[in-house]
């Protein structure tokens, strides 16, 4: 059950749930929080919810960094690749939070990072 507080000028929700962490957000309108509210709940209930804040706080070239200073440095190969990865972070695709990563921004990125590839031959 979610639970509702004023908060300031608007209306803050907090749903609890068994096995998940604490979920909360903060609209305007009751209604739209109210309805909110349900369709977690339920979505929490089906085991499809998908809580993307942390998605949201992190970018890609956080996620790359760790990457590269966790994982390459074990590996044989790691001068080319940490070259790579430096690489990869300069890229404006990089400064993209992970849940504004689309499927679409990954394949231009792609195609536009092979057509400098192919350029670079």
């Amino acid at each position: 059950m979610a639970v509702v507080r004023k908060s300031g000028r608007g209306w803050q929700f907090l749903i609890r749930k068994k096995n998940y962490a604490p979920v909360y957000k903060t609209f305007i309108s009751k209604a739209v929080a109210t309805n909110w509210a349900q369709e977690t709940e339920l979505k929490i209930e089906q085991e499809i919810f998908q809580n993307l804040e942390e998605a949201g706080r992190t970018t890609l070239k956080e996620i790359l960094l760790s990457y590269r200073d966790n994982v390459t440095t074990k590996k044989l190969g790691n001068n080319q690749e940490t070259t790579k990865i430096n690489k990869l972070m300069r890229q404006d695709i990089a400064k993209n939070n992970l849940a504004r990563l689309s499927t679409l921004k990954i394949s231009k990125f792609r195609d536009a990072w092979l057509g400098m590839s192919l350029h670079n031959v």
